[in-house]
C-alpha cells in the first residue's frame, strides 16, 4: 500500500480505522488490534472537529503516519505512538 491508496485517503473515520487494521494484520497477523483501536479512538476523540488545511478530518494525518509505520512492520506501541503523536500538540489534552 502506498500513500495514494492508503486508508488515510478516505474521509470516513470508520474506513480509516478498518483500512489501518487490515494493513496491520496483513503485515503482522499477531498484532494487538484492540490496543491499536484504542489508540485510534483516543486520537479520533481529541481531534474531532479539527480539519487539515485540505479540509480533510485531522485524524487522516495520524492514520497516514500509522500506515507508513505499519508498512515497515512497526510494533504495536510504535503504531499507537504514530496515532497519538499530535494529540498533546494539537488538542486540548494534557
Amino acid at each position: 500500500m502506498n500513500a495514494t491508496s492508503s486508508p488515510a485517503a478516505s474521509a470516513d473515520s470508520g474506513d480509516l480505522l478498518a483500512g489501518l487494521l487490515r494493513l496491520v494484520v496483513s503485515v503482522r497477523p499477531d498484532a494487538d488490534t484492540g490496543l491499536i483501536k484504542s489508540a485510534y479512538e483516543v486520537a479520533a476523540y481529541w481531534h474531532q472537529g479539527q480539519k487539515r488545511m485540505s479540509g480533510d478530518p485531522y485524524i487522516s494525518h495520524p492514520v497516514a503516519v500509522a500506515v507508513i509505520l505499519a508498512e515497515t512492520g512497526a510494533d504495536d506501541p510504535t503504531l499507537c505512538a504514530g496515532l497519538l503523536h499530535d494529540v498533546v500538540d494539537d488538542a486540548p489534552y494534557t
